[in-house]
């Protein structure tokens, strides 16, 4: 995987900045940047050498967290020759050539890490990249981790093994050009962010999409992790000869980017190990560590594996076993209460994964965390935690689940009921649907219930569709008409809204209660079980506007079941009162899955993990003259005809920027002006007065381009349509945009 060309590269930052880039966390993210920047261009100038300014440069948190058991800087900080030589280096290259600053960055960078090598504990390489980001932020990405900034380069066709300041130059110098030719006027702030972006675009493509899901712009190491449920991970670790150090020993060879074969041959002559066992290593380096991805016939470290390599803190490492391997996250919880015997933590083990009937796995993970110096070996042969292992142990703020065996009676692998599964001809279904559809005021085309339907069936198992764009576009309505058109039966239809705050799988599929030891169903649940019940018929499920809460955390059992064939997981009570209901039911390979998605400042982006599982159908372009309302309106046509043409005129003006609005508001419109009659309104008054209240109000934004071309064109319009309040307002948030760089309707 490169994108070392220009077309590629231009292909990559064009998806990013229609993307990610435009989302309201991102233009959040810029925006905070932006004015953190202006603070430190500012006070640089005089307090360069001030502890206060210097501990709140290295701690900020705004161009990238550090999470978890962050590095401590106060005490090099704290001393007056460190921050004298600190200030020297810095103004020196700031007030350089560009030529000559990029050394001068090298030496004051290199000066600092040397700095706190010589004073206790780690050494706090996030926060030296974030301070020097902020004070150079032309030569600087976001990226604070040196493994990641190494896979980017690594990615975009550059060097893996040069200087960290070399790394983030070569990286802000590609992406900087391709980014200013697709969209001039980019800002220091936004291409400072850009990397970042690029980052966790590229990334998705590589390994378990998990470890890259959910991360907001500036969170580059969330301060809590995010673990996998017990049944998702991996099943212990498989020893390995001289475990950390032969792990360290093959991502030095991958650095190279060998081939399959000349990684095989490579193990068996230094471990000698047999050709089977070469390739049983292979394979455990990616599905247990995640260190290579397949790059065409060439292996590639990853993030992680460039980490081990470059033999950084681990820290990276560390969360990846804790989140993603059975039993990690439980010895270290064991051991925060002090020291454990070997045998007390194998029987611990076994009791996490009852699969587990001797010593070997469990005895595997134990080796693994003393190798990597998580855990040491007391004198009389306990275990205890070491400062590595205690850091650890510190991120582990869940309660670590045991490994719920399947029971016998539920099928673990789904056999696919395509050609047993009855579905209506389309022919059929298209009738229904329209007929359905005769008594609503927005109407459906063809093409898009063929779309809707072929997206929902072409696989044998796994029918997800999201449809995205516009509020009032009629997305639930459409997803309605097609469930019931195709289900005949409203028993087989259920519409689950989705709220703020499912932050787990509860939501769907209930929990036991902590005090009677109950399992409280839900609906879905329910609905669940009568589809697997009936797999000869289509079942539908409409989870309307699912991305107020995060998909991938309250969908995440569904999601890997309709990938990986497995079943879902319901609950673990043993209480017989559980209404009947199985721990687990295998994936109904008859239930279609359709979400609705609106896009603003209230919802969230939906990570790769969700749309490499869905069908995305988008319902972004609005054309004014469709409206099936304009026919049966009650306005006089003078009015009509204002009406239409000032909507036409906004919704063109508000197009580029996604702004505009679909059919539920143009129906608000035309009733409101009618009704305002009633009131002896004119129907101007009462079109400013609706066109400021119902489309003027999601107009945010900042200084771009596209921003400030389109209110011209919206003021334009209201002018032409003699509608003053509305007027007034735009101008509002032009002088707004000149003076703040920001403008919003709520202020």
């Amino acid at each position: 995987m490169k994108f070392d060309t220009e077309e590629a590269l231009s292909t990559l930052v064009s998806e990013v900045l229609d993307g990610t880039f435009a989302s309201t966390e991102t233009q959040s993210w810029t925006l905070k940047t932006r004015q953190y920047l202006d603070t430190v261009r500012e006070r640089a100038q005089s307090e360069l050498d001030s502890a206060e300014f210097l501990s709140e440069l290295f701690n900020n948190t705004t161009l990238s967290e550090t999470g978890m058991g962050s590095v401590k800087v106060d005490h090099v900080v704290a001393s007056a020759a460190f921050r004298a030589t600190f200030a020297a280096a810095a103004r020196a290259a700031l007030s350089s050539s560009p030529e000559r600053r990029q050394m001068l960055i090298r030496q004051l960078y290199d000066e600092t890490i040397l700095a706190f090598e010589k004073g206790p504990g780690r050494i706090p390489r996030l926060k030296v990249n974030r301070a020097l980001a902020a004070l150079f932020p032309q030569q600087f990405t976001t990226l604070a981790a040196e493994a990641k900034l190494r896979f980017l380069s690594q990615v975009l066709g550059g060097s893996v093994k040069d200087h960290p300041v070399e790394l983030h130059s070569q990286i802000r110098h590609k992406l900087d050009v391709v980014a200013r030719n697709l969209r001039p006027g980019l800002s220091e702030a936004e291409l400072l962010c850009l990397p970042w972006l690029v980052y966790i675009r590229i990334s998705s493509f590589v390994g378990d999409a998990d470890t890259q899901a959910d991360q907001s712009p500036s969170a580059q190491s969330t301060s809590t992790l995010q673990p996998k449920p017990a049944h998702l991970r991996r099943k212990g670790l498989t020893a390995l000869r001289d475990y950390s150090q032969t792990l360290r020993l093959l991502t030095d060879y991958l650095l190279e980017g060998p081939t399959r074969d000349d990684f095989e041959q490579f193990i068996q002559q230094q471990l000698e190990y047999s050709h089977p066992s070469a390739r049983a290593v292979v394979s455990q380096l990616k599905g247990e560590f995640g260190v290579w991805y397949q790059d065409g016939d060439r292996l590639r470290l990853t993030p992680l594996g460039l980490s081990i390599q470059k033999n950084e803190d681990l820290d990276d490492l560390g969360d990846h076993l804790i989140t993603r391997i059975l039993g990690v996250d439980h010895v270290l919880a064991a051991l925060l209460k002090g020291p454990i015997g070997r045998d007390d933590l194998h029987e611990l083990l076994r009791k996490v994964n009852p699969n587990w009937t001797s010593n070997f796995g469990p005895s595997a993970i134990l080796k693994w965390l003393v190798s990597l110096e998580a855990l040491a070996v007391l004198p009389d042969a306990t275990l205890k935690l070491t400062e590595r292992g205690s850091e650890w142990a510190s991120r582990v703020t869940w309660i670590p689940e045991k490994l719920v065996s399947v029971q016998t009676t539920v099928d673990s692998v789904i056999e696919p009921t395509q050609g047993t599964l009855e579905l209506s001809a389309f022919s059929q279904l298209l009738a229904k649907v329209t007929a359905l559809a005769n008594d609503s005021a927005l109407k459906f085309g063809a093409d898009e219930i063929a779309s809707l339907h072929s997206a929902l069936w072409f696989h044998p198992v796994r029918h997800f569709v999201v449809m995205a764009g516009l509020s009032g576009t009629g997305k639930t309505r459409l997803a309605k008409l097609y469930a019931d058109g195709l289900c005949a039966s409203k028993d087989r239809v259920l519409v689950q809204p989705v709220e703020p705050g499912w932050f787990d799988s509860t939501s769907l599929l209930g929990f036991v209660d902590p005090i009677k030891g109950l399992y409280r169903s839900t609906p879905f649940v329910r609905f669940l079980l009568a589809a697997a019940s009936d797999p000869k018929r289509p079942y539908v499920v409409i989870l309307d506007e699912m991305n107020l809460s995060h998909p991938e955390q309250y969908m995440a059992p569904l999601l890997s079941a309709m990938e990986s064939g497995e079943a879902i997981h319901i609950h673990d009570s043993e209480d017989a009162s559980t209404s009947g209901i199985e721990k687990s039911v295998p994936y109904p390979s008859n239930l279609a899955i359709i979400g609705t998605v609106n896009m603003d400042e209230t919802t969230h982006g939906l990570s790769d993990k969700v749309l490499d599982r869905a069908y995305t159908l988008e319902f972004w372009d609005v054309k004014v003259d469709d409206f099936p309302g304009w026919s049966t309106s009650p306005l006089q046509s003078e009015d009509l005809e204002k009406v239409k043409k000032t909507l036409q005129g906004l919704a063109g003006a508000l197009s580029p920027v996604r702004m505009h609005f679909g059919w539920r508001t143009i129906n608000d419109v035309m009733q409101f002006v009618h009704f305002s009659g009633t009131a002896k309104m004119s129907a101007s008054a009462a079109l400013d007065a609706v066109v400021y209240a119902k489309v003027l109000p999601k107009i945010r934004g900042e200084a771009t381009a596209q921003f400030h071309g389109a209110l011209e064109k919206t003021a334009s319009v209201l002018s032409e349509a003699a509608l003053p309040r509305s007027l007034a307002k735009v101008k509002e948030l032009q002088a707004d945009l000149h003076a703040t760089g920001t403008a919003r309707f709520w202020r």
